[in-house]
């Protein structure tokens, strides 16, 4: 099952690590490609360990009611596209112009479709990375992969920005001029996937500080390792500056800050540790965000404007939620039917094809009961994974690396749509996998 196993975990690395390049693979076209890919690489990895009469290191049942809550989202996604209309009596959508009928639940039943295949695609692929993680060191090399994947991308996005005319792979950007957007469309997005990057990189310093040297390696050699290491973590905050994202930024301190926390409470000097290490990372924090993030403490000074706009959009998706709220208008085609609803108070010049919440999308799409479930599932996970570390004595990279990124990605989803972008969801899929492999390893050390 080893082989079988460093399949899947160059998978899953090699997709998060290149997903972001096309656009963050935000797009119908990349969804199938990833979505053949991922099954592909599933089918051959269950036919190859059914062949060699080998189960999973780590069966489905371990995740336990996560997964009865991703086949049930399935199922509904399925529900929503059959033509019950046709057979009973269609459905009906009140409108201010008038009433308006469907076969089907969804209102846009390819969209739906399309949604289908994006969660099909990465419950297989959260199967794989967690099988891959199913051995320590193999989790650990993937998390650093991982990281300087995260550092390459934060890097490549400052070259574009300053060396290569502020554009897209050489194409020329559509909005978002003068800030980093890597290879992605808007910034808040990319703001995400470099968040993300700030607890993975906290989570490994651990592990290099204590690692003891080799046989030929000087004490200089651990310092420039350390320091090479610190130098990925400020490039990426450089890169999460440029990027002007405020939410993103937040999201992302605050989830290094969690890591970090969590990392000082194992030693026991914590009680002095924290509030001298605590001092030093914000008066640094400040430091680095006064030199390299002028332009998002001019777009801080002026979130009360931009905040009115945000509320107006959420009060008026929540009544759109509120006149379908148990079966929703259809997964993965807010910006098909949010027009039908759109009005002031909103601002008539723009365009909102985003919900700018996670949550509130997911309510309006599937309805409340079904657009709970993912998070639900995610929030069960998070709980386990988090009680896992307080519990253990070691310090898990993998699993301080998911309890970061989930808190990251929590708080940006409440005014954003990251999650939503492919690429940043297979990053996400891929950590707490990691750090879910993690957590039944230190149950049971003896059944991996």
């Amino acid at each position: 099952m080893t082989r079988l196993n460093n399949f899947a975990g160059s998978l899953v690395v090699l997709v998060v690590v290149l997903s972001p390049i096309p656009f963050g693979s935000n797009r119908p076209f990349f969804w199938a490609i990833w979505g053949l890919v991922v099954a592909a690489a599933a089918f051959v990895y269950f036919v190859a360990a059914a062949r060699n009469g080998e189960g999973l290191r780590i069966p489905l049942s371990k995740i336990g009611w996560s997964v009865g809550l991703w086949a049930l989202l399935l199922l509904w996604l399925v529900v929503q596209v059959v033509p019950f209309g046709a057979i009973l009596s269609p459905f009906s959508i009140a409108l201010s112009g008038g009433t308006i009928t469907s076969e089907t639940i969804s209102t846009a039943p390819g969209a739906t479709w399309l949604m289908l295949i994006r969660i099909a695609t990465y419950g297989l692929f959260f199967v794989l990375a967690l099988q891959a993680g199913a051995k320590e060191n193999r989790s650990v090399l993937m998390i650093k992969i991982l990281f300087w994947g995260i550092v390459a991308h934060a890097g490549f996005s400052l070259i574009q920005l300053t060396q290569f005319g502020d554009t897209i792979l050489g194409l020329p950007k559509i909005a978002y001029m003068g800030v980093a957007t890597g290879t992605f469309i808007n910034r808040n997005s990319f703001a995400t996937f470099l968040a993300i990057g700030l607890s993975v990189g906290i989570s490994l310093l651990p592990g290099i500080i204590s690692a003891k040297r080799a046989r030929n390696e000087t004490v200089m050699d651990k310092i420039f390792r350390l320091f090479f290491h610190v130098a990925g973590l400020f490039v990426i905050m450089v890169a999460l500056l440029a990027t002007q994202s405020r939410m993103g930024l937040f999201a992302g301190l605050l989830g290094a800050f969690v890591v970090l926390l969590l990392v000082l409470k194992q030693n026991r000097h914590w009680k002095l540790l924290i509030p001298a290490v605590v001092a030093i990372a914000v008066a640094a924090s400040l430091l680095i965000v006064w030199t390299f993030g002028q332009g998002v403490i001019e777009r801080g000074l002026d979130i009360e404007g931009s905040s009115e706009g945000r509320m107006n959009l959420y009060v008026q998706v929540w009544d759109v939620i509120m006149t379908r709220p148990w079966t929703g208008y259809g997964g993965g085609a807010f910006s098909l039917f949010f027009p039908a609803f759109f009005g002031p108070p909103l601002n008539l010049v723009g365009f909102w094809d985003k919900a700018h919440n996670t949550y509130l999308a997911l309510f309006s799409e599937l309805g409340i009961p079904a657009g709970s479930l993912l998070i639900i599932a995610s929030a069960i996970l998070f709980g386990r994974i988090l009680w896992s570390q307080l519990l253990g004595t070691t310090l898990n990279p993998a699993r301080l690396a998911a309890i970061g990124a989930m808190l990251t990605c929590a708080v940006h989803s409440l005014v954003d749509f990251s999650l939503e972008i492919q690429a940043n969801t297979f990053l996400f899929v891929a950590i707490v996998a990691l750090g879910l492999a993690a957590t039944v390893r230190s149950r049971v050390p003896g059944q991996i």
